[in-house]
């Protein structure tokens, strides 16, 4: 966002300074609505990223849509354990934050809790799920589930160099 405000500032110096006169109302206009759709554009993509300070911040606010969602099922699944993944980078202006759960479930609790996964917009799909079979008398299946979401660059480390000393 700063660096469109930079952009949006500017471009209208610049055209202001083309000739007296040439930053026109009607230019201004334009300039500001292309700006302030740009900029909701922008808002609407960081909808889902999840906003913290630090990785374990990003965890803990993964693993609190975890716990809603999983005692939301009925009957409320249990977590069994759950780990802190690695942060790692997801492309150039974001990073990806993970948490592993291990949880025991009845098949349709699982498909439910994807379903609820799917609609959250600060987890992606889940990135990894590992199913093993656990009560064959209660119909259960032991759940191992990786959830991820997007957080900010500056949550990410950067990518080292291989080979470095």
């Amino acid at each position: 966002p700063e660096a469109l405000r930079l952009l949006y500032v500017h471009t209208a110096a610049d055209t202001d300074a083309v000739s007296p006169g040439n930053y026109t109302a009607w230019k201004e206009a334009l300039l500001t609505e292309l700006y302030l759709r740009a900029m909701e554009e922008l808002a609407g993509r960081e909808r889902g990223v999840i906003q913290a300070d630090t990785p374990p911040q990003a965890q803990a606010q993964l693993l609190q849509i975890a716990r809603r969602l999983t005692s939301a099922q009925t009957p409320p699944i249990e977590l069994r354990s759950v780990e802190l993944g690695q942060a790692r980078r997801l492309g150039e202006d974001y990073g990806e934050i993970s948490v592993p759960l291990s949880f025991e479930c009845r098949i349709e609790q699982l498909l439910n809790l994807l379903a609820d996964i799917t609609a959250q917009p600060e987890l992606l799909a889940p990135s990894g799920l590992r199913i093993t079979a656990a009560n064959l008398k209660e119909k259960t299946i032991n759940v191992r589930l990786m959830l991820s979401g997007v957080v900010p660059r500056k949550l990410a480390p950067e990518k080292r160099a291989s080979g470095a000393l």
